[in-house]
């Protein structure tokens, strides 16, 4: 962090400013600022918690929830399914997901071995 003294006239008594040097700080933080480099830190370091194989069972169980959530809207959106039935297929499909995930963080503590899904 820099400090600069620059000269700054503050009002006087008889209307006349009254040269003062004045230090600025060239780094200047808001609230903003701060917030977003904790929020980037405590990101960085909450993504460090997790292992290979939990990241790698979390994305494979995104990805086909998503799938499947297309694939329910589709059947809805033709009227093969009723909206409630779309809600349980997906409902079903982040259900394995979270499933996956878990069996990721198991397999990465040591604690589990991978099975077929």
């Amino acid at each position: 962090m820099e400090l600069l003294l620059r000269p700054a006239i503050v009002p006087g008594q008889a209307g006349i400013g009254t040269p003062r040097l004045m230090m600025e700080n060239t780094m200047k933080f808001t609230a903003k600022h701060t917030a977003t480099l904790i929020a980037a830190a405590l990101g960085l370091s909450l993504a460090a918690c997790e292992g290979p194989n939990e990241n790698a069972m979390e994305d494979a169980g995104e990805q086909n929830a998503e799938a499947v959530a297309d694939k329910a809207e589709a059947m809805e959106d033709a009227g093969q399914i009723t909206d409630a039935q779309e809600d349980a297929m997906v409902d079903r499909a982040e259900d394995k997901a979270d499933a996956m995930e878990k069996q990721g963080e198991a397999m990465d503590n040591g604690t589990a071995t991978p099975s077929a899904q």
